[in-house]
């Protein structure tokens, strides 16, 4: 008998698997990114020269995790970013 990948996704246990990550996937709780490719690295270099001065941690934080008009993408970055704040 051949064995195929559809077969294997047919499998109760497979569609399990894939029940509970498209379940997963739906969960608002991730933090979105506004970056696009670029690494946090990069935003930082483009931040520094903006600045004239080296980016702190949450500079490149709410960067990356706000939209053009400085709203964050949803509650949980905004979060993120106000507990950054102790951390200076």
């Amino acid at each position: 008998m051949k064995w195929s990948l559809v077969d294997k996704w047919k499998r109760e246990e497979w569609q399990k698997k894939s029940d509970i990550a498209s379940k997963n996937r739906k969960q608002s709780t991730r933090v979105a990114h506004t970056g696009g490719s670029a690494s946090m690295t990069t935003h930082s270099m483009h931040l520094r020269s903006g600045l004239g001065r080296p980016a702190t941690y949450k500079e490149v934080f709410d960067r990356m995790h706000q939209d053009k008009n400085g709203d964050f993408v949803n509650e949980k970055a905004k979060k993120v970013s106000i507990s950054n704040e102790h951390y200076l």
